[in-house]
């Protein structure tokens, strides 16, 4: 669902994201920058567009835009669900800290690390040495419960607010939904849009990855005891029953769809080992491969939001994403 019009309160903006929650989103954005992806129809990225080439059009008002050359470092933070309940997934995502650096915050870039349950840790402050985050991740262990996804991503953002001159970056891995986060999603995505992060959901399922796993060891406590049998995920019929109930009660606020959708970024799944691998080579390409679009945006009333759209001139055959728009300078 898109917003209706061009002034539409901002709280009906993303009415469709939090249903329950009455939400007041302002934000203050002196420079929208818009990290733009352009693919033929194959998916094969296009390059040397030049700003001439480019048409964005701001609440289809035609903006004045400056294309930045890729060579702003990257900062990037990786926010994982470490919870118990995500075991599984952490059999694969302890193996992928060597990709980070060479791959995705390439040669000038920077990462940090956060694991994520019903607390947020900085396990792992910016570093571009590929052997300290291939060591972190290695590390990383299953405990606890919950999965508080949007406090994680607000706090990659404060952690990325520092870093001034960097474009700043968040991967969260962890499942689509938010399982106790007291933050409102709309204020979490309004602090990354003021800070120009893009945000990118590398999501799986906590049912079905145990079933590629051949890891069955006990569960322990975060203090390694206390061991149990590990039991699957699902259960008897009243289990499923109960499974299948919050399944549904969960996909009513897909958190992972709303911030690719303002940020720019973009949700993919992995189920196996080398289809993760392969998810990470595929984001590291895209990011190296987008046009920084910016601009100047006009003063406005705050509660109005504006919808941006990228499109190449005289190549309609070609696919163009970026971030769906912004809310102005209050």
């Amino acid at each position: 669902m898109r917003p209706a019009g061009l002034l539409l309160p901002i709280v009906c903006a993303l009415a469709w994201l939090m249903p329950a929650q009455e939400t007041t989103l302002k934000t203050t954005v002196p420079l929208v920058v818009a990290p733009t992806t352009i693919t033929d129809r194959a998916g094969h990225y296009v390059r040397s567009l030049t700003p001439a080439d480019l048409l964005l059009l701001d609440n289809n008002v035609p903006r004045n835009i400056q294309v930045d050359e890729l060579t702003m470092p990257i900062s990037l933070v990786v926010a994982v669900n470490s919870t118990q309940e995500a075991w599984a997934a952490l059999d694969k995502i302890k193996k992928i800290g060597s990709m980070i650096e060479p791959l995705v915050a390439g040669e000038r870039g920077e990462a940090a690390v956060i694991w994520y349950g019903q607390e947020v840790t900085v396990a792992q402050d910016f570093t571009s040495d590929t052997g300290t985050l291939e060591g972190v991740f290695r590390h990383v262990r299953a405990h606890g419960s919950g999965g508080s996804a949007i406090e994680a991503v607000a706090k990659a953002v404060d952690l990325l607010a520092a870093r001034k001159d960097s474009r700043k970056i968040v991967f969260v891995i962890g499942e689509s939904k938010d399982r106790g986060s007291k933050m409102p999603l709309a204020q979490a995505i309004s602090r990354a849009q003021r800070e120009n992060v893009t945000v990118y959901f590398i999501t799986y399922s906590r049912f079905l990855t145990p079933f590629t796993s051949t890891d069955w060891g006990p569960v322990c406590d975060a203090h390694h005891e206390n061991c149990k049998p590990r039991d699957p995920e699902w259960g008897d019929a009243k289990d499923l029953l109960a499974m299948l109930g919050q399944m549904q009660e969960l996909a009513k606020t897909n958190i992972a769809e709303a911030f690719a959708k303002y940020t720019g970024g973009r949700r993919v799944s992995f189920l196996k080992q080398k289809g993760l691998e392969e998810v990470i080579e595929s984001l590291g390409a895209e990011i190296h491969n987008q046009y920084l679009i910016s601009f100047t945006p006009p003063h406005s009333d705050p509660e109005e939001f504006h919808q941006i759209r990228v499109t190449v001139r005289n190549r309609s055959d070609l696919v163009v994403r970026t971030r769906a728009g912004y809310w102005p300078v209050p």
